[in-house]
C-alpha cells in the first residue's frame, strides 16, 4: 500500500490536469488549492502496488488507473491491474487483473520508468494500452482487452519478420480516427512513430533521424486531415555520454502519413524520463510545449513555450526555477476556454498545479 501511495504522487500530476481543473490554484487569484478527495487503493495485504497510467471517461464519470502489483523485496508474483474510480468521491467501483504474471521490477515504480505506456477505456468497456505483458526483458506489447477479461489481444510492437529489433515505446496517443500512435525510438536510436489499429495491426511506421540519438516523448493529432505535431529531443552524443551532454528539443509537424511538413529545434530537453518534453493543443489551435532547459542533472529549469499552427514561436515562460531537488516532474494539459494547466513536483512530496490564462501570460 505504501508503495502505491508514494508512486501515486507521480501519477497524480496527470490526474490534477483532468479532475475538476477549475478548482485548481489559478496564478492570477489568491485562492488556496482545494483537495477534492484523497484515497488509497491496493491489491491486498502485504502486496505492493505501483500506478502507471490514467484515463478519464467523461461520459461515464469514471477515472481509470493501471498499475502493477508484486511481493515487496522479491518483486515476484507480478500482476497488471485496472482500477475504476468514481471521479466525484474517489470510491473504487471495481478492479480487474488484466494480465497475470507480468514482469515486476523495481523500475516499475522508479522515476517514470512505468510498466505501461498510455491507456484508453471506451464507453463500451474496451481497454487499450501498451506495456511489458509477456515474458521478461524489454519487449513491449499492444493490448486490447475488456473489463470482464473475456477477450484479449496482445501483439508485439515490432515486426519480428523484418528483424527490426525492439522498439522502445514511450507513449501511446489516441487518435480521432480510432487508431493509435506508438511513439519513442527504434534500436538504431532514431525517433519513431508507429500507427496501429484497434487490434494492434501496424498501419505504417516512420523514423526521424537527428544527431546520434533522438526520441519522441509526446504528440497531438490536429485538424481533420490526420496531421499531427510531435515533440521529443535529440543528442549529438550517443550511449551513456548523452546523459551528460546538452540536448535539443525537436518539434515536428507531419501529415497523416507521417511525412514531415516542418520542424523546430532549440536547446533543452533531456533523456531522463522526468525531463522529457510534453505538448498539448489549445482551443485557439496554438500549441503549448513544456520542457526542461537545465543541463544540470540535479537542477530543474522547466519552461513553457507556445507556438502557432505554423510552429512560429509566440512566447516563452519559466514555470519552475532551477534548484537542487531531483527528480522533478511536470505535466501539461489544455483545458476548455483556451487555457492550460501545468502540474509539477520537485521533491516527491509536494505537488503544485497552476492554471495559466491570457491574463497571466506575456503578449506576443
Amino acid at each position: 500500500m505504501k508503495t502505491f501511495t508514494r508512486s501515486l504522487k507521480m501519477a497524480i500530476l496527470t490526474l490534477f490536469l483532468f479532475v475538476n481543473t477549475g478548482q485548481i490554484y489559478s496564478q492570477d487569484s489568491n485562492s488556496a488549492p482545494k483537495v477534492l478527495w484523497q484515497k488509497e487503493y491496493g491489491c491486498g495485504e502485504g502486496i505492493s502496488c505501483a500506478p502507471h497510467e490514467i484515463h478519464i471517461n467523461k461520459a461515464g464519470n469514471s477515472l481509470f488507473i493501471t498499475g502493477t502489483s508484486f511481493i515487496p523485496k522479491t518483486y515476484t508474483d507480478g500482476k497488471f491491474w485496472l482500477w475504476e474510480i468514481n471521479q466525484n468521491d474517489g470510491n473504487e467501483i471495481r478492479r480487474n487483473v488484466l494480465k497475470e504474471t507480468v514482469e515486476a521490477r523495481s523500475s516499475t515504480i522508479g522515476y517514470g520508468a512505468w510498466f505501461a505506456k498510455g491507456l484508453k477505456v471506451t464507453d463500451d468497456g474496451k481497454i487499450y494500452t501498451v506495456g511489458k505483458f509477456e515474458g521478461s526483458g524489454s519487449e513491449q506489447f499492444f493490448m486490447r482487452a475488456d473489463r470482464e477479461h473475456s477477450t484479449r489481444v496482445i501483439k508485439p510492437v515490432y515486426d519480428r519478420s523484418l528483424d527490426e529489433g525492439k522498439n522502445l515505446i514511450w507513449r501511446m496517443i489516441d487518435l480521432p480516427d480510432g487508431n493509435f500512435f506508438l511513439i519513442g525510438r527504434d534500436k538504431k536510436d532514431k525517433a519513431l512513430v508507429i500507427k496501429v489499429d484497434v487490434e494492434g495491426n501496424r498501419l505504417w511506421k516512420r523514423t526521424y533521424e537527428a544527431d546520434k540519438l533522438s526520441f519522441f516523448s509526446d504528440g497531438v493529432a490536429i485538424g481533420e486531415k490526420g496531421d499531427f505535431v510531435i515533440v521529443g529531443w535529440s543528442s549529438a552524443s550517443g550511449g551513456e555520454k548523452a546523459l551528460a551532454e546538452p540536448t535539443s528539443v525537436r518539434i515536428l509537424k507531419c501529415n497523416a502519413e507521417g511525412e514531415k511538413l516542418s520542424e523546430v529545434t532549440f536547446p533543452g530537453g533531456s533523456p531522463f524520463p522526468d525531463k522529457q518534453p510534453q505538448i498539448c493543443q489549445l482551443d485557439s489551435g496554438n500549441f503549448a510545449v513544456a520542457y526542461d532547459k537545465s543541463e544540470d542533472l540535479r537542477a530543474a529549469d522547466h519552461i513553457v513555450r507556445t507556438y502557432n499552427s505554423d510552429l512560429e514561436l509566440l512566447w516563452e515562460k519559466q514555470i519552475i526555477e532551477s534548484q537542487g531537488n531531483y527528480p522533478s516532474y511536470f505535466s501539461i494539459e489544455s483545458i476548455p476556454g483556451g487555457d492550460f494547466v501545468v502540474a509539477n513536483c520537485t521533491n516527491l512530496s509536494d505537488i503544485n498545479a497552476v492554471s495559466y490564462t491570457h491574463l497571466t501570460l506575456p503578449t506576443n
